[in-house]
């Protein structure tokens, strides 16, 4: 009693790994297509990523997030939110998490300091 059945859940899932410009290029036009991001934060230090984060990669996987529906995990401690708003002002739609709703959780690390965690979804 008191169990979740969760049987079939995952059905016709599809977990893949493979650079992100690929798989975009690949399944942008596929409507059922959920993309999941979570790359490294924007100003913080990518030194123990295997690939070092450029500016440039940031834009680039905003790019490619216009037309596609998206999970995109960030911080308050990255910048991103505050581009992607300076974007939306300057650019309207065409900005690119234009639309999108934003989810945060604060995290408590001790008493003095907190950050928040960012889902930003766009279904």
């Amino acid at each position: 009693p008191g169990a979740y059945e969760c049987d079939g859940y995952l059905d016709g899932l599809e977990i893949v790994h493979m650079d992100y410009r690929e798989l975009f290029e690949r399944e942008r036009g596929n409507s059922r297509a959920l993309f999941v991001l979570d790359p490294p934060y924007l100003t913080t230090e990518c030194g123990m990523y295997e690939n070092y984060w450029k500016l440039t990669d940031y834009l680039s996987v905003l790019r490619l997030l216009r037309g596609t529906k998206y999970i995109y995990f960030t911080s308050d401690k990255s910048q991103i939110v505050e581009l992607c708003q300076f974007m939306a002002e300057e650019y309207g739609e065409a900005a690119p998490m234009y639309g999108a709703t934003v989810r945060m959780r604060t995290n408590t690390l001790n008493y003095q300091a907190k950050f928040n965690d960012m889902m930003i979804t766009k279904l």
